[in-house]
Formats: structure tokens, C-alpha cells, sequence
């Protein structure tokens, strides 16, 4: 068990440096703390109490806008923000055979450094939006494997400071109304990333690898058509490819228990409302009945029926 606890302030302000250009400001000051932590077991036999550990870290931030039409706007956005470790990252403990292991709970935050470029075009119609980013990690709080006595041979899976991560990517999203006719909405995106770890001192065979969780590509498409006030049909669709559940990409297996697969998901729902005060709908999720895993198996095609007061 234990605790932790955060104290915060922030500032944020927007200037108008010229009649088209806008540049937003900010800061965050977090005073952050882990206390009370401990761990008990009578067999095997354990009892630990951790010391107390705090951390103060300040996150500025900076975007700057140009209106470069009354359609097309260009932004530029830098951000650094932390993520401090939880009670189960700094408590967790092991069990190897008859031995309760704990390891070290002096985690340090995450600190994470985000780039953003943008280019949006807005009319009346809806927006379209492309972006590219970055985001680097110092100190990544994932689950690795590592000797939790140093110099044995014996490895074990544990949180723990990954020295350096990156992430670069590319972005599209576009949201319109009365695409091809009235009354028909498209709201669709496109993400592809290169998630990397690209320092860790502690588990060599990382070093180059997928960033476990974070497919390469991934992309969403809703298409809702509203012949009146009352009726809608949505259709959507839901892609990624497959990603790594461990950090040195060791599980090629996708399609099983604690895989990680790709998927491709169509999702159908009619809503019809009544009343002010009432609405009912129906829905097919996963209508093409794809079956992939998550870390378990994800649910096949479900029908749905709701009735909302």
C-alpha cells in the first residue's frame, strides 16, 4: 500500500502580437509526493516500509498562431509536461517462488517534450487538419525486464526508468457536413507513427525497438446521415495494425492471449427520438465480426438495443 498526492498552480495567457499572429503562453508548477509506502506478507515473509519521496518540476508551454487567410491558420506548438509514478509503479511487488521481491521505489517522473506543426482550413462546412509531431520521453515509466538483484542472470518484468523514448508521426483529421447531400456528416483520421525506444541502459535488446501499445498506423471514420430531426444512421469504422505488449518486441504472436493484433472494426447504429424526452436505438457493434486480441480476446459482433429517458 501507499500514497501519493500532488499540489499544482498554473498560468496561462494569450497575447495578440499582430492582427493575425497569436501566441499563447504558459506554465505549471506540481509539487509531488509518495509517503506511507509499504509491503506485507507472511509467507513468504516480508515487511517493508519505504521512505518518503517527493519531486517539483515546473512545465512551460508555447503556440504560436498565424491567420494566414479567413480559411487557413498555421500553428506551431512546443510543451514539456511530467507524469509522476503511481502507488502500484513504486510498490508493486514480486513474487519468484518462494521469495517476495520489491523493487526500487525511488521511480523518477516521466518528462515529456511535445513539438506540434499544424496546418488547418476552416469554412462553414467543417474543418480538415494536417499535423505533424514529435514527442520525446525521458525516464518512461514501463514495464521491463530486468535482474532484480544486481549481477544475477535471473530476469523478472517490472516498471521502471527507460532512459529515452521517441515518438514521430503524421496526422490527417477532417470533420465536414453535407458531404455529397445534405444532412450527411464525415468525421474521419489518420495517425501513423514510428514509436521508438531509443535509450535504455538497463535492457540492451530495447534499444531500436516498437514502443509497446503504439501501432504504426492507426485511423477512425464516422459517417452520419440525418434525414430529419428525429432519424440517424451512423456508420463507423475503427483500423490499427498490430503493436508489441514487451519492449524488446519479443512477442510475434499477435493472435492470443496477451497479444497485441491488428484489427479492422465496423460499427452500426440507427437512433430515432421520439419526444423531447425520449429516443430509443439499435446497433450492431463489430459488424464484421472480426476476432483479435488486446491482451485478451475482444468482444465479437454485438447487437444492441437502447431505450433513454
Amino acid at each position: 500500500k501507499g500514497r501519493t498526492a500532488t499540489n499544482a498552480v498554473w498560468l496561462q495567457d494569450i497575447w495578440s502580437l499582430l492582427p493575425d499572429v497569436k501566441a499563447a503562453l504558459g506554465l505549471r508548477y506540481e509539487d509531488w509526493r509518495a509517503y506511507g509506502g509499504s509491503n506485507f506478507s507472511t509467507a513468504p515473509a516480508l515487511n517493508v516500509s519505504h521512505p518518503r519521496i517527493s519531486a517539483s518540476t515546473l512545465s512551460p508551454k508555447a503556440s504560436l498562431g498565424w491567420q494566414i487567410s479567413d480559411n487557413w491558420t498555421m500553428t506551431g506548438s512546443w510543451g514539456v509536461a511530467f507524469r509522476m509514478p503511481t502507488v502500484t509503479e513504486l510498490y508493486q511487488a514480486i513474487t519468484t517462488g518462494t521469495t517476495l521481491t520489491v523493487p526500487n521505489p525511488n521511480l523518477k517522473p516521466e518528462r515529456v517534450s511535445s513539438y506540434e506543426l499544424a496546418a488547418e482550413r476552416r469554412t462553414d462546412s467543417g474543418f480538415v487538419r494536417l499535423s505533424v509531431f514529435e514527442e520525446d520521453i525521458t525516464n518512461a515509466l514501463l514495464s521491463q525486464s530486468a535482474p532484480l538483484v544486481p549481477g544475477s542472470s535471473t530476469l523478472f518484468s517490472f516498471v521502471q526508468n527507460v532512459d529515452r523514448t521517441q515518438v514521430r508521426g503524421v496526422e490527417f483529421v477532417i470533420d465536414q457536413y453535407d458531404v455529397l447531400f445534405p444532412g450527411l456528416e464525415l468525421m474521419a483520421s489518420l495517425t501513423a507513427a514510428d514509436a521508438r525506444i531509443r535509450q535504455d541502459n538497463a535492457f540492451a535488446a530495447a534499444v531500436g525497438k516498437f514502443i509497446p501499445g503504439v501501432p504504426k498506423l492507426k485511423a477512425n471514420a464516422v459517417a452520419t446521415y440525418r434525414p430529419n430531426d428525429e432519424l440517424s444512421f451512423t456508420l463507423g469504422a475503427r483500423y490499427a495494425d498490430r503493436s508489441f505488449g514487451t519492449i524488446d518486441n519479443s512477442d510475434p504472436i499477435s493472435q492470443t492471449f496477451q497479444g497485441f493484433a491488428g484489427y479492422f472494426v465496423v460499427d452500426a447504429r440507427a437512433r430515432y427520438k421520439l419526444n423531447e424526452n425520449w429516443n430509443i436505438s439499435l446497433g450492431v457493434d463489430n459488424l464484421n465480426n472480426d476476432k483479435y486480441f488486446l491482451f485478451h480476446p475482444f468482444p465479437q459482433r454485438t447487437f444492441l438495443m437502447e431505450i433513454h429517458y
